[in-house]
């Protein structure tokens, strides 16, 4: 008989029920002020569509002095337990989101279990609540609908905060700033002449013939495709970091960035095309075009980050290279260089064992050569420690922050082992040696 009563109850509610406030996606869209001034006091049945995520309010259960409640709200206004449970009387869904066309968006907002449990007597208190949740939930959707910059949280490297030149998060979308471009294409152009000088001193004045193919795919036994890679890489970070500090959005340097490099390798490919001495190499272009992909995959496939292609280089005096095996520019110098990748050790672990590792401790794998431009050539492989600089040195202006950025990709002197066919070495802060006494580190 209860049963009976109370589904006569609810019977009457429903058809007394006012409809005049429906809360619908197009009048938040339209009317996003009455959620603001907290005018939403009606509660309605859900309609589940749009692939079960989208609901609306369709009919309104309200009497003079008693509405159901949902069981989310805090339980701090005087109610009359009628039952414990109604089992499939009303069937709701626990979750609801409604469509926002302005923003394109959805926000969240709990508004019911499968049951009714309790009636509240206080219209006025759940009703003001229900709307600070909407008016909270609305200018979240507003603030994420009017920011502009690239989200602080997601700004990362391996895990690590990123830098930018002038301090700020990169846009969302292109704005230019005609100071800071004008600086920055001054400098790519100065760095860009610098570059070709060096190039034609060593390669490319008075050498001229006509255009050729001489593929040199083992040259230096690959150290140079190494040294190619390294090239393409950083000259595309240059490239995407005065294109962000000149306002372009995120994305948009990524791409800019990664396609200046490529133009850059390409004219150097081709310079070396009519030189008398070098020829166009693919496999040089190959290893050119690997380093400028990879430097893009960073950015769409976030775990490469824990991989960093670093570049070593010592002036071959300090390292003991004879003077017959040193090259005339440093680009070339192979018994000086090595190439690195720095794995960010810390990153590859899961659960309560990365906090063991330090943030600013990498492992390092190097490769290079010794006895290059002699008979005695032969390969270095180098296993060491490495530093993360951005972990490792403190925060600062917006100038140091980003310099030390981009100094990240240099590897420092640190302890290595070194295998190659004159044995193994152990050096402290390889490739420097230091000797004590009759001992080498």
């Amino acid at each position: 008989m209860k049963f009976l009563l109370i589904l006569c109850f609810i019977l009457k509610a429903t058809v007394s029920a006012k409809t005049s406030l429906l809360i619908t996606a197009d009048n938040i869209t339209e009317k996003p002020e009455a959620v603001a001034r907290f005018q939403v006091t009606e509660i309605g049945e859900l309609n589940n569509y749009s692939q079960d995520i989208d609901y609306r309010i369709e009919k309104i259960f309200q009497t003079s002095d008693l509405i159901f409640s949902f069981t989310h709200l805090p339980h701090i206004f005087d109610s009359i337990k009628f039952f414990k449970s109604t089992e499939k009387i009303f069937l709701t869904r626990k979750t609801s989101y409604f469509s926002n066309r302005a923003t394109e968006t959805k926000y969240y907002i709990t508004l019911a279990q499968k049951s009714v449990n309790e009636f509240y007597r206080d219209k006025s208190k759940i009703g003001t609540h229900i709307s600070l949740r909407l008016s909270d939930d609305l200018q979240t959707i507003q603030n994420r609908a009017e920011q502009k910059t690239v989200d602080e949280k997601k700004f990362k490297y391996a895990g690590s905060t990123r830098f930018t030149l002038s301090g700020d998060l990169p846009n969302l979308s292109t704005e230019i700033k005609p100071m800071q471009a004008s600086l920055a294409l001054g400098f790519t152009a100065i760095t860009g002449i610098a570059l070709h000088i060096n190039q034609s001193t060593a390669w490319w004045d008075g050498k001229d013939r006509s255009f050729y193919v001489k593929d040199d795919w083992d040259n230096a036994l690959f150290a140079d495709k190494f040294g190619h890679f390294m090239g393409g890489y950083y000259i595309s970070y240059a490239a995407r970091e005065a294109f962000v500090y000149s306002g372009f959005s995120w994305d948009q340097s990524i791409l800019l960035g990664s396609l200046l490099g490529l133009i850059a390798q390409t004219y150097v490919e081709f310079k070396d095309g009519y030189a008398e001495n070098t020829g166009f190499s693919p496999s040089d272009f190959a290893a050119d075009f690997a380093g400028i992909t990879y430097f893009c995959l960073q950015h769409y496939v976030p775990f490469l980050q824990n991989f960093s292609p670093k570049w070593q280089y010592s002036p071959p005096e300090m390292i003991g290279v004879c003077p017959e095996a040193r090259t005339q520019t440093f680009l070339d110098n192979y018994n000086s260089t090595t190439a690195w990748i720095s794995i960010h050790v810390r990153n590859l672990f899961c659960g309560e064992e990365k906090s063991i590792w330090p943030k600013w401790l990498n492992l390092g794998l190097g490769y290079g050569v010794s006895g290059y431009c002699t008979p005695d050539i032969c390969s270095r492989y180098v296993i060491g420690i490495d530093y993360n600089l951005v972990e490792l040195l403190p925060d600062g202006v917006p100038f140091w922050n980003w310099l030390k950025q981009s100094l990240n990709g240099i590897k420092f002197p640190a302890p290595a082992i070194e295998f190659s066919t004159h044995g193994t070495r152990f050096l402290l802060l390889y490739p420097f040696v230091i000797t004590i006494g009759s001992v080498q580190l």
